[in-house]
């Protein structure tokens, strides 16, 4: 397992990017923005009422994008 980053989830959503000050979401959780940093993750959860999930990908699907 290997460590991706972080998603921020709100609801059935995930947080998307923010345009213009909106924030965008998404229901897709392979759409969702992911965040390598702890505390801009907080940061955004906080303000959209989400909560930090931590993203980790199998070996198997590390292989499979990397095309071993």
């Amino acid at each position: 397992m290997e460590f991706v980053g972080y998603v921020v989830k709100i609801n059935n959503c995930y947080y998307r990017s923010q345009i213009n000050g909106d924030y965008m979401i998404c229901k897709s959780f392979d759409e969702a923005m992911k965040i390598t940093a702890i505390r801009y993750a907080r940061k955004i959860a906080g303000e959209i009422g989400g909560v930090v999930k931590q993203v980790y990908v199998s070996d198997e699907k590390i292989n499979e994008y990397k095309g071993e």
